[in-house]
């Protein structure tokens, strides 16, 4: 009779689903596409934000490079006690091997954010990168120390020559006259954002961004010319 009332009593236990009770169900298939649809808008929306800021990232690095490449420079003319720094190659612009031994690393030489293959010896200088440097006093100065590459005639390594009729009938002397002087910069605008290069000033090492909009003048080096490279609009 015990062991009866006992199985009894444990029967009465049991538990009993309330009436507010429902079992759980997965998602239906509806829920699922609005999960996924609200995904892809917030995707939509963060991935360009996303975008923006790995730019600005490279951008920050860049201007890091320019700094690294003026000091450099800083470096070189105290050395060597001169205001108009040329390269063994007489690729003034674009060849900027001489402050290699202070900046010590190629990765330096290009912009983050053009793609350009990273140098991979000192050699590789010599055909220019991505930054241009127009570090000298004035044009004439350069003109009499680069006249070595041109048999005593003046500077035409990029298509520039004070004493040719035909550049100065080109107007090439006013636009080297318009020319940003003392800089350091990107040779091709619109690497960053909004179509904006960087620009660092070698004197007191400020950084500007510098837009094609603005009215100012920076040599751009296009294929052609003696060496390969000629400054775009003289010829």
């Amino acid at each position: 009779m015990r062991a009866g009332r006992t199985g009894q009593a444990k029967q009465a236990k049991a538990p009993r689903p309330g009436r507010g009770h429902r079992p759980t169900l997965p998602f239906t298939f509806v829920e699922l596409l609005v999960t996924i649809a609200i995904i892809g808008i917030l995707a939509a929306m963060l991935l360009p934000l996303l975008r923006r800021a790995m730019e600005y990232a490279r951008e920050s690095y860049c201007m890091n490079n320019l700094r690294q490449i003026a000091l450099g420079y800083h470096q070189y003319m105290s050395d060597h006690l001169s205001e108009t720094p040329i390269p063994e190659s007489g690729y003034f612009l674009d060849d900027l091997s001489i402050t290699l031994p202070y900046v010590k690393m190629l990765p330096v030489y290009t912009c983050p954010s053009t793609g350009t293959a990273l140098y991979g010896s000192n050699g590789d200088m010599v055909h220019g990168g991505d930054y241009l440097a127009t570090v000298f006093k004035d044009w004439r100065e350069i003109e009499l120390a680069i006249s070595q590459w041109n048999a005593g005639h003046g500077n035409s390594l990029y298509g520039i020559d004070l004493d040719n009729p035909a550049f100065k009938k080109k107007g090439g002397a006013q636009l080297l006259a318009s020319a940003q002087n003392g800089v350091i910069y990107e040779n091709d605008p619109g690497n960053h954002f909004r179509g904006y290069r960087n620009v660092l000033f070698v004197k007191d090492l400020h950084y500007e961004r510098a837009h094609d909009s603005e009215d100012r003048l920076f040599l751009r080096l296009v294929p052609g010319g003696v060496g390969g490279r000629m400054v775009e609009k003289f010829w």
